[in-house]
């Protein structure tokens, strides 16, 4: 292994989806795991668009887009390195429920579900792991529609990435 794949093993190791998993089958993953260096610009996956993979971002910006009813395209999360992206329709096979745009240059790890399935253990271990995932994602989508039926505004809100609460924040200054 050369210095830039320990980085990269390092890195990987550190990502929730990859929690609990020992440095060897991090050497199985990325064998599987496809290396993509991101331009700025470039839309890595669109809305709408089928997909059965997920990203993790080792390095760059990214934004997270979604059109809007009007057609308006809004900026719903940043990612930056050790965050992941398109988990869902890696799931499920679902067309994909936003865009993902590089803000900056980056470097993704792009695994495929049919790759995946051909290491099982791993495999099970990121569905659990993904699982996780998605459940804390929920309870913070939960916690926002909360906040919106309720229509209060709150510095913080327990649970809710700060982030969250400032995307909530400017849709109800975009509405008024």
């Amino acid at each position: 292994m050369d210095n830039n794949e320990v980085l990269i093993l390092r890195l990987l190791l550190g990502v929730k989806i990859f929690a609990g998993f020992a440095p060897q089958d991090g050497k199985d993953l990325l064998m599987y795991a496809v290396r993509l260096d991101i331009v700025p610009g470039i839309r890595v996956v669109s809305e709408g668009d089928q997909g059965r993979e997920f990203y993790i971002v080792l390095s760059g910006d990214f934004s997270v887009v979604k059109t809007l009813p009007s057609g308006k395209e809004k900026i719903i999360a940043k990612l930056h390195p050790g965050d992941s992206f398109g988990e869902m329709s890696f799931l499920d096979g679902s067309p994909r429920a936003a865009s993902v745009v590089a803000d900056s240059p980056g470097l993704l790890l792009k695994f495929e579900r049919s790759s995946l399935l051909k290491i099982p253990e791993p495999a099970a271990k990121i569905y659990f792991n993904l699982a996780k995932l998605l459940a804390s994602r929920i309870r913070d989508t939960n916690s926002l529609i909360s906040l919106a039926l309720e229509g209060r505004e709150r510095k913080t809100v327990q649970g809710v990435p700060a982030e969250a609460l400032m995307t909530h924040r400017n849709m109800r200054r975009t509405r008024a």
